[in-house]
Parts: structure tokens; C-alpha cells; sequence
């Protein structure tokens, strides 16, 4: 048994690069029970990579 603490984990790390996590339901129909969860992260280029990592200019 798990403490829990894994999808608030999740969506921390998630939210923190910008991107967003949903649960879906799944109803049975197709013989699944539970839920499905799904994230999306957006792509950033080397440029804009190469932007967040220098230190901020005084």
C-alpha cells in the first residue's frame, strides 16, 4: 500500500514545466474498469532551452 503522495508528485513536477494532468474514467464498456490518467508537457527548442538556463541579466 502506497502512501499516496504519487499523483500529487505528478502533477507538481507537471505543472511546474508547464504542462497539465487529467484523469479520465473508464466506464467499463470496453471490459476496463479504473481510470486512465494522461499529461501533456509542451516542447520547448534548443533556443528556448538555452534561454532558461542562463542566469537572469541585472
Amino acid at each position: 500500500m502506497g502512501t499516496g503522495l504519487g499523483l500529487f508528485i505528478s502533477k507538481s513536477i507537471i505543472e511546474d514545466h508547464g504542462g497539465r494532468i487529467w484523469a479520465e474514467n473508464n466506464n467499463g464498456s470496453d471490459g476496463t474498469e479504473g481510470a486512465t490518467f494522461c499529461f501533456t508537457l509542451p516542447i520547448v527548442n534548443k533556443e528556448q532551452q538555452q534561454k532558461r538556463q542562463q542566469p537572469p541579466s541585472r
